[in-house]
């Protein structure tokens, strides 16, 4: 499934740090495209399916996502006649930071646009904080408008209320991590989610003890171990369902699953339906 390169002429033409742009459409459909600009969508109206990366969701009134510069995706549905509304703010990430490194230090902010090369599902308190920005933002323009992006990037370096929509490793950035403890055990991770790890295997590998390796864990990855584990497992169950022809039980033990019930429990709950429903949702998606 290749990305094709999009250009948004408004911004890009411009050479503008960021842009606010409301969406109107009878019905919302790209091809599967990724560019420069960093993206922030919230689903005014209508619902569908969305894909960022390998993730595939469904997407309802209310959503919003926030994803990096040139992360693959797609906003869908099938339904011609439903009218869809959407809000967007367009970053272009190196021309901001340009402005605002030579005032200001930027570190948090670097970060944070490169975390979000994963995707963000932003939730709860903050997403109506920036619903109401946004639309703050759509009715005013110089200094004011000014003043409210920096609002929204305020609430998005802090990391309360967001969900990554792919894969935890995407976000972690291993050769700078906190520590040499941390590339060891991401990486052996990485290389061998399909197994069996105790949790007290995985602390011997940092040569911590159980409970400091739990802590150290949760804070580098804001997951339980073994919720790290479930997610890279699942991911992997993504991508073989969207590039292979395996049968669903041969991709669920492929991924270390050892009980086709447990999996589809697990998937379930992680991605809101079914695996047959999601492969299924994604041979719909046109351009695919």
């Amino acid at each position: 499934m290749k990305a094709l390169f999009a250009v948004i002429p408004e911004i890009s033409t411009a050479n503008l740090p960021f842009l606010f742009k409301q969406i109107d459409r009878n019905f919302f459909s790209t091809d599967y495209h990724h560019h420069k600009e960093c993206q922030l969508l919230l689903a005014v109206s209508g619902h569908g399916n969305r894909i960022v990366g390998n993730a595939v969701n469904a997407y309802f009134e209310g959503d919003l996502t926030f994803i990096g510069s040139n992360t693959p995706h797609v906003w869908y549905c099938k339904n011609h006649e439903m009218k869809q509304q959407y809000l967007a703010l367009f970053i272009n990430a190196d021309r901001l930071l340009e402005i605002l490194k030579v005032h200001f230090e930027v570190h948090e902010l670097q970060k944070m646009f490169e975390d979000a090369k994963s995707g963000f599902e932003i939730l709860g308190e903050k997403r109506e904080k920036i619903k109401q920005l946004l639309i703050e933002a759509l009715a005013c323009n110089g200094m004011k408008q000014f003043g409210i992006f920096i609002q929204i990037m305020e609430l998005l370096i802090n990391r309360d209320e967001i969900h990554y929509i792919n894969s935890p490793t995407n976000h972690i950035n291993l050769s700078n991590s906190l520590n040499w403890r941390a590339s060891k055990i991401l990486s052996y991770l990485q290389q061998n989610f399909k197994n069996d790890i105790s949790l007290t295997e995985a602390a011997d590998i940092t040569g911590m003890q159980v409970h400091a390796f739990c802590r150290f864990f949760k804070n580098l990855t804001s997951l339980t171990y073994s919720d790290f584990i479930i997610e890279l497992r699942i991911s992997y169950t993504c991508q073989l369902l969207k590039d292979s022809n395996l049968t669903i039980t041969q991709i669920a033990f492929d991924a270390g699953f050892n009980n086709i019930s447990y999996f589809n429990r697990t998937f379930k709950k992680s991605k809101g339906i079914s695996p047959r429903d999601y492969r299924k949702m994604l041979l719909e998606l046109p351009n695919l």
